[in-house]
């Protein structure tokens, strides 16, 4: 139902703004309005390839070090288990106890750099979406449009008032997005190893 009152609302401010606009304002042969698939745009143009790139890199580089002290973990608590019989019990109890704290520090520390690698998705994303928004300033002044709307509330519309290659093509040749680098740890290196 939201969604349905979102086109109803851009068509009713295209019929506000069209008869407004000046034949002046409006260079020859251009529509007043403008359609733009913004999603196809931050979906298939180069930036946001590339912005995929580098997330998939990131979760692929966390997974292979999330994997490695998995691994590490294992091994310590085969060796814990292989102590069992032969050490002390006092010895054993306080290895185990220290294993235990490490095991939740360890979760801890993955869940925290999980929400972080997270929040730079976030952040990259809505840099590509803010890098998007000169390009569509920069066609509606060449073209003298009062406004672009989103492909998605447009029911008809004329042939050529859908610039949405355009502006990927506009998109490809000037943006790059990278993701946001790691935030420095605020805890000095543990030296348990």
């Amino acid at each position: 139902m939201r969604r349905g009152g979102s086109w109803i609302a851009a068509a009713l401010l295209a019929l506000a703004v069209w008869p407004a606009v000046s034949q002046e304002t409006v260079k020859e042969g251009a529509p007043p309005i403008l359609i733009v698939d913004r999603e196809k745009a931050l979906r298939e143009s180069r930036p946001a390839a590339s912005l995929g790139e580098q997330e998939r890199n990131a979760r692929i580089a966390l997974k292979k070090e999330l994997d490695k002290l998995r691994a590490e973990l294992e091994e310590e608590e085969a060796n814990i288990a292989a102590m069992r019989e032969i050490a002390p019990k006092d010895v054993f109890e306080a290895r185990v106890r220290a294993f235990d704290i490490r095991v939740r520090d360890a979760r801890r520390e993955s869940q925290e750099k999980g929400e972080a690698l997270q929040a730079r998705f976030v952040a990259a994303r809505r840099d590509l979406a803010a890098a998007l928004e000169p390009v569509l300033q920069e066609l509606l002044d060449e073209t003298g449009a009062s406004l672009i709307v989103d492909a998605r509330t447009v029911l008809a519309a004329r042939s050529g008032a859908d610039v949405t290659e355009e502006v990927i093509r506009r998109f490809n040749e000037r943006a790059e997005i990278a993701l946001p680098p790691e935030a420095p740890s605020s805890k000095a290196p543990s030296s348990g190893r």
